[in-house]
């Protein structure tokens, strides 16, 4: 388990979860169109999605209902001086609930609880898909730092740099 909430447990992603993963992205049709331009994904792509990620060092992880044990989203970030926070997708039916809110702030809780020193997370929100999405990351105290380009399935889109402070240098 990498942490939990009141509500879900977060752990790494296993080859079994696969199946229910898709789920949860074929449940956000919006979001694939706007990040990869296809409405749904296959099993396959979401394999060779999680082997790129883990070869990046990065950590995928399970968003999973602890009263049903339901995986019901995903979250993947790269924990360092500057985390970064690549995604977190609820299932289309959490969302709009409180429940993103809940997970992100267990997330920065296990941020903070890594102690580095100056420590940071950044994430980059692809503008142009809904204004929600947005304010959700400045609710939860982050500005905006810039602009940027992604490019994922050979997909370019813009994205607005957010940062937040999470963890100031602890001077001795």
């Amino acid at each position: 388990m990498i942490f939990e909430t009141k509500l879900f447990i977060v752990e790494i992603v296993g080859n079994d979860d696969v199946p229910e993963l898709v789920n949860v992205y074929n449940s956000n049709p919006a979001f694939l169109l706007r990040h990869l331009g296809v409405k749904q994904i296959a099993e396959e792509w979401l394999e060779k999605e999680l082997m790129s990620m883990r070869e990046l060092n990065f950590l995928s992880c399970k968003i999973v209902q602890k009263i049903s044990g339901r995986i019901i989203g995903v979250i993947d970030f790269l924990p360092g001086t500057e985390t970064y926070l690549s995604l977190l997708l609820l299932d289309q039916e959490y969302q709009a609930k409180g429940l993103g809110k809940e997970i992100y702030s267990s997330f920065e809780g296990y941020i903070r609880s890594l102690n580095i020193p100056n420590g940071s997370i950044r994430i980059d929100v692809v503008t142009g898909y809904k204004n929600s999405v947005l304010n959700f990351w400045e609710r939860n105290g982050f500005t905006k730092a810039g602009d940027t380009e992604l490019e994922w399935e050979k997909k370019t889109i813009k994205a607005a740099v957010m940062r937040k402070r999470v963890l100031e240098h602890q001077g001795i």
